[in-house]
């Protein structure tokens, strides 16, 4: 039985990339910042040299996205940059493929068509997603001193799923307290269910892809209006939803107006319509 040593296992993707491999009949190592500080090389080199697992999988990160722009800058480079290099180098050490979750951040590609993987020049749209673009530099860095190291860099976007608070937990919450709702439409992206990407890095965990960039997410986009509207919908909760404007809630980090990721490289996944309905039990 193969081991898989999964960082971040206690976090909203964590928890069901857990049970998604141990489903797949690994042996699974989980670990979470209070168990491993992936931000200590030390820690780092030690554990991986101790359990020396056939897969790696990243899925730590520093997500507070407004955090970024003051006092959690520093930290967020760190587990989101450095901290990613870390995990690399150990990876490759003992020849184990490593799977690492970047973000549609990484760019402000702010366009209605999207950008896929073969983008090569990326501005991010904040400092979230500087400390992003600096993790997946890490990663190539080891790959490309590591001839035969297999590595994933899984960008994603707009996830939900069980195990921590998210869009759906928040706009059911806030319908079942208020008389009315107002949500963007004029920002749009691809949500993504948690147990979606969690099968989809189990199949890359195999090591037979060539390594790089994969960008998982629905097969479709919508606003966050639209998707505030199918959450209410699916749940039978009648609270009128009115569009609203980025405008209308300043934030300190920049978010685009369009931030699509197209995946040309894997197979087309499920639409976010579908992902919804199996999250929701519908």
């Amino acid at each position: 039985m193969k081991k898989v040593l999964i960082t971040g296992a206690d976090g909203l993707l964590g928890t069901t990339v857990v049970e998604v491999f141990k489903e797949g009949e690994y042996d699974v190592v989980e670990t979470t910042i209070a168990e491993l500080d992936i931000t200590d090389h030390d820690a780092v080199s030690s554990k991986i040299s101790a359990e020396k697992p056939d897969v790696i999988v990243n899925c730590a990160a520093y997500t507070n996205v407004d955090g970024c722009e003051d006092d959690g800058f520093e930290t967020a480079k760190l587990v989101n940059g450095t901290a990613v290099g870390y995990l690399a180098e150990a990876a490759a050490r003992v020849q184990a493929v490593f799977l690492h979750i970047s973000s549609d951040y990484v760019d402000s590609n702010n366009s209605p068509e999207g950008f896929d993987e073969s983008k090569t020049v990326l501005t991010p749209m904040n400092k979230y997603g500087e400390t992003k673009l600096l993790g997946e530099r890490e990663v190539q860095r080891v790959l490309d001193e590591n001839p035969g190291f297999r590595a994933y860099i899984v960008r994603t976007s707009w996830l939900f799923g069980e195990g921590a608070t998210n869009f759906i937990a928040k706009i059911t919450k806030f319908a079942q307290e208020k008389d009315e709702l107002s949500v963007v439409d004029d920002e749009v992206g691809t949500p993504t269910y948690v147990k979606d990407l969690a099968l989809v890095l189990r199949d890359l965990a195999k090591g037979t892809a060539e390594s790089g960039i994969y960008h998982v997410t629905s097969s479709n986009h919508c606003s966050r209006y639209e998707f505030a509207k199918k959450i209410l919908e699916l749940q039978n909760i009648d609270t009128p939803v009115k569009p609203g404007k980025l405008a209308d809630w300043p934030r300190k980090a920049k978010i685009s107006n369009y931030s699509i990721l197209l995946n040309t490289k894997l197979p087309t996944q499920r639409t976010w319509e579908e992902m919804l309905e199996d999250y929701l039990g519908r």
